[in-house]
């Protein structure tokens, strides 16, 4: 019966910890098949649950390293999705970032010849 009780536990334990990583899982995978689709206000809806999914996950001190590399794979899933729908404005927006850096650089260089 003590063997019993503790081969269930082990099972649950191991269910509990798949299920916390698949809800990103599934997510991930529903972005993937509507992704092109969603408008800009539902890219930020998105990106906003993709972020509290992995606040929830990151909340947890008992990930195990495989749920971790699953975590981390869905990451990178997740980026290039999100990058193939959303990369001409993502694009845009480094050469943005890039161009006020370079303007940024060139201000601190005049400010150090004064």
């Amino acid at each position: 019966m003590g063997l019993l009780l503790v081969l269930s536990a082990v099972v649950f334990q191991a269910c509990q910890e798949k299920n916390r990583v698949d809800e990103l899982k599934d997510f991930v995978e529903q972005i993937c098949e509507e992704g092109g689709t969603y408008t800009e206000e539902q890219w930020e809806k998105v990106n906003n649950k993709f972020s509290e999914l992995l606040e929830k996950l990151e909340s947890y001190d008992d990930l195990t390293p495989e749920e971790l590399n699953e975590i981390a794979r869905l990451q990178g899933k997740y980026a290039a999705e999100a990058f193939k729908r959303h990369g001409q404005q993502f694009q845009q927006e480094l050469e943005k970032a890039g161009k006020m850096l370079e303007g940024f650089m060139e201000g601190m260089d005049e400010g150090n010849d004064n």
